[in-house]
Order: structure tokens, then sequence, then C-alpha cells
């Protein structure tokens, strides 16, 4: 409670004139039924034409008030719930970049969207429609109540007898609304998930041939959903007719006892009707309050999920005292490096990796799969937290290195090439502050991908399509090396980027590379060993630990796992032509 009272910190001045409305508003609305109770006992007392005029005129004056002000607490308050939400939705995604691949290793994508989606609305209309409602319920029905028992005091007891047992009954119904909720929500996620396991691998369905079995599986999700949402839209229902009943035995007893009250000239025919009136009133707060309580449920609940979310702390962080290099040349140090991923129960990753690379070197990385490549090259740009004192950067240890300095350093293309619905220019260009024609041609040019560029119908203006649909595997392998080159950074890593460009290709793009980062490191991690015959310094990694390390020919002289590697390799390319031809 305390929590979502305190979104409303910065706007509190602005909620504050929003409630004096609904105050103004509610007033304004309790003045209505006694001008009306005014009017038909004056009129039974004295009928005339001016009588009626002025209190024709009164109820005009008086809704018309109601009206404007109750216009100004929504405008006010429904308004602050959207700058909230709009807040709120920053904050969660900045949250989203700030954390680490250990969150998304955790939580489902599906579930991320439900956050920002179903959570978010969920909670806007708590915030904008809950303190409206809210205010006006306690107001109008606190003053209704007075009100009625100032014309009558028994007749207001006989009136209210069955709320008790009303306001009982939806305090029960509280506790099994909570826990529907947050089965509707886990099966909000699960549906979202399946939407965007289905756009993302599209290809893959359609190959496959499995389009119905996915609207089978969309379908069992979706009727999940459907079913909780119906268990908590039964509980819902609940609330409505109970209000009714409540209000319905309150009319009843009114009219059976009022009516032989004012039969026996105990009360006025006027009195009767203002009674009616504020019981009429008192029964929208009653469902208003059962509305509210509805929207709380629910509000509850999302800003329960998107306070988790935002309650995360980021595995990689700054260091308290952090230290800011003058200049980076690119050597890079590990002692006795260990990794595990998830909670850090499972098998070592890496495993006591030790190595040391000199700066401006061509180093390139070769194993089994699973061996550890592409978790020492993801460690480099700090993607994933690692342990103080077991990776250094020019001998400075990499966790007292500020983030944004270290990745501003390293140009990092992982295995899988990620481009953005929008221009080849602006996906080549991401990240710079002003980059120029030169600089984007030269970067494409280094990529291989400067012909490709003169047959495009827009040449950098060509929109490449959500995650660059319009391009090829290996195009799009080559813009986001253009990508990573065009940062001109000191260290340039290649986890397996080169894996759908031709051997021929490849050769070119490294060669290009070494030319022009000549004196900064380069790090290639690829299963295509010709690719690195000629490195500087080859590491080899086989189930976390690093087993061997050399050149090409001292490599091929011990006969370990890198001659059996390049063996198997030759065998394989050796196979391939023959089945070729």
């Amino acid at each position: 409670m305390k929590a979502i009272l305190a979104l409303y910190r910065p706007h509190r001045i602005v909620l504050l004139l929003g409630l004096v409305a609904s105050l103004f508003s509610s007033g304004f609305a309790l003045t209505i039924p006694w001008i009306l109770k005014e009017a038909i006992d004056r009129l039974r007392e004295r009928p005339a034409g001016a009588t009626l005029l002025l209190f024709g005129g009164a109820l005009v004056f008086f809704t018309l008030l109601q009206g404007a002000f109750r216009f100004l607490a929504r405008r006010t308050i429904v308004g602050i719930s959207r700058q909230i939400e709009y807040d709120l939705r920053n904050r969660l995604y900045r949250q989203w970049l700030d954390l680490d691949g250990g969150f998304y290793d955790r939580v489902p994508s599906g579930d991320l969207m439900a956050r920002a989606t179903q959570d978010m609305s969920a909670l806007r209309s708590l915030l904008g429609a809950g303190p409206l409602h809210l205010s006006s319920t306690i107001i109008v029905g606190i003053s209704a109540m007075a009100l009625m028992a100032r014309l009558d005091p028994w007749l207001s007891l006989y009136a209210l007898t069955p709320f008790p047992l009303l306001l009982w009954a939806l305090n029960m119904l509280r506790h099994r609304m909570e826990t529907g909720l947050h089965q509707v929500q886990a099966r909000y996620q699960e549906l979202c998930g399946q939407v965007q396991e289905a756009v993302a691998g599209m290809r893959v369905i359609k190959t496959y041939t499995l389009g119905k079995a996915m609207v089978a599986a969309f379908r069992d999700k979706g009727e999940q959903y459907l079913a909780e949402e119906m268990r908590v839209a039964r509980l819902e229902g609940i609330y409505y007719p109970l209000t009714g009943l409540a209000g319905g035995i309150g009319v009843v007893l009114v009219l059976a006892i009022g009516g032989q009250q004012v039969a026996s000239g105990q009360m006025t025919l006027g009195e009767l009707v203002a009674f009616n009136g504020y019981l009429a009133m008192l029964m929208w707060p009653t469902i208003a309050a059962a509305w509210v309580l509805s929207l709380w449920q629910r509000g509850k609940v999302a800003y329960d999920r998107i306070a988790q979310t935002l309650a995360e702390e980021p595995a990689v962080r700054d260091h308290t005292q952090p230290i800011h290099p003058l200049t980076i040349r690119g050597s890079i140090e590990a002692r006795g490096l260990t990794f595990r991923y998830g909670n850090g129960s499972g098998p070592p990753a890496l495993s006591h990796f030790s190595v040391s690379i000199p700066a401006g070197v061509l180093v390139g990385f070769v194993g089994p799969n699973g061996g550890g490549k592409s978790t020492f090259l993801s460690l480099l740009p700090r993607l994933r937290e690692i342990p103080e004192g077991q990776l250094f950067l020019d001998g400075t240890d990499l966790t007292r290195l500020p983030v944004s300095v270290l990745r501003q350093t390293i140009g990092y293309v992982p295995q899988e090439a990620f481009l953005l619905s929008d221009t080849l220019w602006n996906n080549v260009a991401f990240g710079l502050e002003d980059p120029d024609e030169a600089s984007i041609y030269h970067a494409l040019f280094l990529a291989c991908f400067e012909e490709e560029v003169k047959v495009l119908p827009n040449g950098l203006e060509t929109v490449v399509g959500e995650r660059g649909i319009t391009l090829s595997g290996g195009q799009r392998q080559r813009v986001t090396i253009a990508r990573a080159v065009a940062r001109d950074p000191r260290i340039l890593i290649l986890d397996d980027a080169l894996s759908s460009v031709d051997a021929e290709t490849e050769k070119i793009i490294l060669d290009r590379l070494r030319t022009h980062f000549i004196d900064r490191t380069i790090l290639v991690s690829t299963h295509r060993l010709t690719s690195i015959e000629r490195a500087d310094l080859i590491l080899v990694l086989d189930r976390g630990r690093l087993v061997e390390h050399g050149t090409h020919s001292k490599l091929l002289h011990r006969a370990g796992l890198y001659a059996h590697l390049w063996d198997q390799y030759h065998r394989r390319e050796a196979l391939e032509r023959v089945e070729g031809s």
C-alpha cells in the first residue's frame, strides 16, 4: 500500500487539487436531493410558477457545477495516472537495459511483455480510477448517511441494515480474487511467450509445417488463460448483484416504512423523496467500493510484478572505486578465471582459465562445442559478472573499469546477428553520435558489404526489416561486423560471427580487419580452422579449460587436440567436395 501511494509523491500537489475538485463535485451532488425536498414541500404549500422557476434554476446551476468539478477532478487525477505510467514504463525499460544476461536466462520474454503491457494497464487503472472513485465514495457515502440520519435516524437504520452483511461478503471474496488474479497473470505471460516465440521462429515453423501444432499449442494456452479469467469474472460478477440486493432491500424498507410515515404525517413527501435520493446516491459508493476493490486487487498484483523487476539488482555494475585509464592498448590477461552460469551451482563453463594475450595481436579461439569460447568472449565486455582479480585489461582488473568505458573500447559481434527494423545506415551507425558517410562506407568495405550496398533499392537508406529479415544470414553477419568496426574499437571480438559467410569472403574480411586494425587486438572464435591459420596466437579450449595454445605450426607439431580438430576439419571438407561433385 505504501509503495503504491509513494508513486503519487512527485504529483502530490496536483493530486490534492484533483481531490479538492472531487470534494466540491460530491458536495454539489449532495445538494440536489435537498433542493428537491424543498421544492416539493414548498410547491405543496404554495404552488407558484416563480417558486418552480427558482428551484428549477437551482437544480440546473448545481448540476452544472457538479459536472464542471467532476471534469476537473477526472482530468487531473486520470492525467496523473498517465504520467505515472509514462515514468514507470521508462524506469522499467531502463532497468531491462541495466540488467545482465543472467536475468534474461531466468525470466521468459513473454513474462516481460506481460509486465510492460497488461500489468502496466492494470496499475494505471488503479492509480487513476482508484482515488477518483474512492474519494467520491467516502465523501458521498458518509455525507449521504449523515443527511439520511438528519431526515430520519430510525429509517436510516432500517435502510442500512443489509450493508454490513455486504461488506463481510466482499471481504471474503477479496482473498479469492487475489489468488485468481495471480493465476491470470501467469497464464497471460505464457500466452505472450507463445506469441513471441512464434513470431521469432516463423521461418522454422513454416519450414517444418508446424502451423497446426503451433495453433493447437496457442489454443491450449488461450483456453487456460480464458478459464482463469472466467474464474475471476465469476468472482467479480458476484460483487454487483450483492450490492444491488443490499440496495434493493433498503429501498423496499424505505418505501414500506417511509410511506406509512408520510401517510401519518410524521414525514413530508419532500423528505421521503430526498431520503430515497440519498439512498440511491449511497448505492453508487457501494458499487464503486466493490469496483475499486476489484481495481485494487488487479493493480496490486500488477504492481507487485512490476516492482519485482524494478527491485532486481544488476549483477554487472561499476566498482565503488573505479579506475579511469588514460589510454587502452588492448592486452588481456586471465588468472585462474572460473565462471558458472545461473546461480553458480552448475558445472563451470570456464575452470581455472589462465592466459596472457598481448596487445595488437590476432587470436583465434577453437575447440569443441561447449568448450567455453563464447563464454570467455562474452565476459570481456562484462555482459555477465565476473569475480574480482581474475580478468585484466592492460593490467587493470576488469571489474574496476567503468562499464561504459570498457564497452566503448570493445567491438563485440555475437553469434546471432541482430539488426534493427531500420535503414542500413542506422544499423551500421547504431550508437555513434555523429557518423559521416565516409566512415560508414569504410566500415562496410571492411565487412565486404560494399558491393551489396550498390544493388540495394535505396542504398544505405534501404530498410532491412525486423531482425534484418530482408537480408541473408551472411549479409546480416557482415552488417553487424560493420557496426562493430564503425566504432573504431581497441579490441574487436568476432564470436563465430562469420559462420554464414563463405570461406573466401571470411578470409578477405579477416585480412582487411587485420590490415586496418594493425595495432588493435582481434579475437576470433570460429569452427573454420583455415580462417585462423595465420593467427598470432591460437587458444584451444575444451570443457572450460585451456588445453593448448600457440601458433598453427606449433600446435600441429604437438599432435594434440588442435591437430585432431584440424584433421577432422579437412576430412569433412574433402567429403563435402566429393559429395558436391
